[in-house]
């Protein structure tokens, strides 16, 4: 037999149960809906765009097999290459907008790492180009640039200094990549937040392991040669 008190607080804490599991559905499909609004964003590959602007066709005709700023600004130039880095920075910023500012603003900052992760993912694997995309530096720098500023300057001023004393863009990448979740951790930010910028440094590596083969056994184009092609062109 039930006590009459219990009869009283199952149907309460029934519905308390129910509304908090319901909240965490909703936020857990929030959290997807970033995701997938940030990865369609991400898919926008401006290099092809780029690419057929100067050469009339997509870039796997023009040569380089990365659809990436540095491939277009060895084959097109500097302007080519700025262009290529302002629309990746752009995708990413309406992205992680729509997001964080109009669609899921009960996220808070959670809504622009899940958007952001969403255009990594969609600029290094897009489903367009058989899920063979860039090496994401340039949506990284935008995502991380619009979770902390500071974050943003550290990561990538040392990404610089990196490659210009190794010679190698990749060293670059990588310190990015390493530096990325070091500091999300360090600056306080949730738990949940540093686990999607590891991953998202994570992919970086990955995107950047033929340059490391390619570093170990000699045969990488040095940052270097990069700076001869934007002086020549």
């Amino acid at each position: 037999m039930t006590v009459p008190w219990v009869q009283c607080i199952l149907p309460v804490y029934g519905k308390l149960w129910r509304n908090a599991a319901g909240r965490k559905e909703n936020a857990a499909m929030e959290r997807i809906y970033c995701f997938l609004i940030g990865y369609a964003c991400g898919c926008f590959l401006t290099a092809e765009f780029v690419s057929k602007r100067y050469a009339g066709h997509g870039v796997q005709k023009s040569g380089p097999d990365n659809p990436g700023m540095a491939s277009i600004t060895i084959k097109y130039g500097i302007k080519a290459g700025l262009l290529v880095l302002a629309g990746d920075c752009l995708k990413t910023f309406i992205a992680i907008s729509i997001c964080s500012l109009w669609l899921f603003k009960g996220l808070d900052g959670l809504a622009v790492s899940y958007a952001g992760i969403g255009v990594v993912f969609g600029h290094c694997f897009p489903v367009s180009r058989h899920f063979h995309g860039g090496k994401g530096i340039a949506v990284t720098g935008a995502y991380s640039l619009c979770l902390s500023p500071l974050i943003w300057l550290i990561t990538y001023v040392l990404g610089g200094v990196a490659a210009f004393f190794s010679g190698y863009l990749a060293i670059g990448s990588a310190v990015i990549a390493v530096l990325f979740p070091i500091t999300t951790f360090l600056f306080g930010f949730t738990m949940e937040e540093v686990i999607l910028s590891a991953i998202t440094g994570a992919v970086i590596l990955i995107r950047h392991r033929k340059n490391f083969r390619l570093i170990h056994f000699g045969n990488e184009r040095n940052f270097h040669f990069l700076k001869s092609i934007i002086k020549r062109k």
